[in-house]
C-alpha cells in the first residue's frame, strides 16, 4: 500500500458481525453509502454468528455503489469478538483490501464516523485507528461498570483499555493480528498486545437502529474476563509477585506477633500460637493458588499457540456471496 495513498484511491472492507438484528443489518447497508467518499471500491463482509432468525431476501438488492456483499455463516453462536476474528481471518487469505473497517452492525458505530475514522487513519496508514467514546448512550450503571472494568484491566495487564470494535487498519496490520492466537479471544486487547501503533479518535456512540441490546451482565463480565486472558502471561506474573508480597506480609505479621509474645508484657495468654496458626495456614493457602494457577497455565499453554488463521475455517459452515447489479 502505498504511503501517500488518498481516500478516493483504497479499496475498503467493511466487517460486521451479526446475530439476529438483520433489520439493524438491512439500515447499515443503506447508511453505509456515506463511504462513498471514502474508498472507489468497497466491499461487505456479513458475519453471520449463528443466528437463529433467517436472513431477509431484501438483502439480496446490493447497491450499486457496493462491489459486493458477502455473508459468511458460522455453524454456531461464537460471539462478536470471535466473530470478528473467523471475519479477519477470512478477508486476508481471500482478499486484499487496502483497509478494513471492523464495525458493529446496530448503528451505535455509524457509518459517518468510520467516514470521519477512515481520514483520521489515512494521516498514518501504518498505525490502527480506534473510535474512544465521549458521549455514550448506556445508563449511568453501565458507564459505572465500563469505568471499573477498565481500572481492573490497568491493574492487571498495564495497559489501558478504552476501545472497542470501532477500528480501521491495514490489510499488513490484519494479517499480523490474524497470526495472533489471542484474536481469537479479543480483538481489541489484541490490537494492544500486538504493539501496533494505535490512534485514537474520540467518537460518541451512536444509537441502535432498531431493537434493544443483546448483552447482559453475565455477557459483559465474560467480555472482561476475555479481554484480560489476552495479556494471560503478564496478569500470571503480576498475581505471583502479589502471592510473593502476600507471603511477605504474612510472615512479616507472624515475626511481629512472636517479638511481642517473647519481648514484651503485652501477649495475651493463647492469642500469639493463633495467630500464628492462622498466618502460617493462609501462606499455605495462598501459595498452593498460585501452583495450582502456574500449573493450569503451563499444561494449557499449548492451546493458546494456534493461530486463528488456523482455527477460523472449520466454524464456517458456508459463504453466500452477491454482487452487485
Amino acid at each position: 500500500m502505498c504511503a501517500g495513498m488518498h481516500s478516493n484511491s483504497i479499496r475498503l472492507a467493511v466487517l460486521t458481525p451479526v446475530y439476529n438484528d438483520w433489520d439493524c443489518v438491512l439500515q447499515l447497508i443503506n447508511a453505509l453509502g456515506e463511504l462513498q467518499s471514502s474508498a472507489h471500491a468497497i466491499e461487505l463482509l456479513i458475519i453471520n454468528d449463528g443466528s437463529t432468525h433467517t436472513c431477509p431476501q431484501q438483502i439480496d438488492n446490493v447497491p450499486s455503489w457496493l462491489e459486493s456483499l458477502k455473508i459468511i455463516n458460522l455453524v454456531s453462536n461464537v460471539g462478536h469478538q470471535r466473530a470478528i476474528a473467523i471475519g479477519l481471518s477470512h478477508l486476508v487469505q481471500s482478499s486484499a483490501p487496502d483497509a478494513i473497517i471492523t464495525l458493529d452492525s446496530d448503528g451505535e458505530d455509524s457509518p459517518q464516523d468510520a467516514v470521519k475514522l477512515v481520514r483520521f487513519w489515512l494521516q498514518n496508514q501504518h498505525a490502527i485507528a480506534v473510535a474512544t467514546r465521549g458521549k455514550r448512550s448506556e445508563g449511568q450503571a453501565f458507564s459505572l461498570l465500563y469505568r471499573v472494568y477498565k481500572l481492573i484491566f490497568k491493574l492487571f495487564t498495564g495497559a489501558r483499555i478504552d476501545f472497542g470494535n470501532f477500528t480501521v487498519l491495514s490489510f499488513a496490520n490484519a494479517k499480523r493480528l490474524a497470526a495472533m492466537p489471542e484474536l481469537w479471544n479479543h480483538f481489541p486487547s489484541t490490537i494492544l498486545k500486538s504493539r501496533l501503533p494505535v490512534m485514537r479518535l474520540q467518537i460518541n456512540r451512536g444509537t441502535r437502529y432498531a431493537g434493544d441490546s443483546k448483552m447482559s451482565l453475565v455477557s459483559l463480565i465474560n467480555h472482561g474476563l476475555s479481554s484480560v486472558s489476552v495479556f494471560f502471561d503478564i496478569v500470571l506474573a503480576r498475581l505471583l509477585l502479589l502471592t510473593i508480597a502476600l507471603a511477605v506480609l504474612l510472615v512479616a505479621l507472624a515475626s511481629l506477633v512472636l517479638v511481642i509474645k517473647l519481648f514484651t508484657d503485652l501477649a495475651i495468654p493463647g492469642w500469639a500460637s493463633l495467630i500464628v496458626g492462622l498466618t502460617a495456614l493462609g501462606i499455605l493457602q495462598v501459595l498452593a493458588t498460585q501452583i495450582v494457577v502456574i500449573f493450569l497455565a503451563l499444561s494449557s499453554r499449548s492451546s493458546f499457540q494456534m493461530p486463528t488463521l488456523a482455527l477460523a475455517p472449520s466454524y464456517i459452515e458456508g459463504i453466500r456471496i452477491y454482487q452487485r447489479s
